[in-house]
């Protein structure tokens, strides 16, 4: 059976309202949830064949926590329609 994984990325920081959206990065708890959801992927014994991934920096930071939490990389494809995309889009 194929199993669907959908992942958000983690808690981003508002700091600075002149940043545009897409370039926001998490901030301290974000990080540690990230890290913290790779443990449970982990001891989860989760496994993945394909990561798509949008590259906006917080969901590049958020995989970067999950990968270190993992204990391997996962080689997320990053791919630009994600960011924003609607359903259908994704669907595609």
């Amino acid at each position: 059976m194929k199993t669907l994984t959908l992942l958000r990325h983690a808690k981003s920081g508002w700091d600075d309202p002149a940043l545009r959206d897409y370039d926001r990065s998490l901030n301290a708890k974000g990080k540690r949830a990230a890290r913290m959801v790779g443990e449970h992927l982990r001891a989860q014994e989760r496994t993945f064949d394909h990561v798509v991934a949008s590259p906006a920096l917080r969901v590049v930071e958020t995989m970067e926590g999950v990968e270190s939490g993992y204990g391997r990389t996962l080689g997320p494809v990053w791919d630009r329609r994600i960011y924003l995309a609607s359903a259908v889009t994704l669907l595609d």
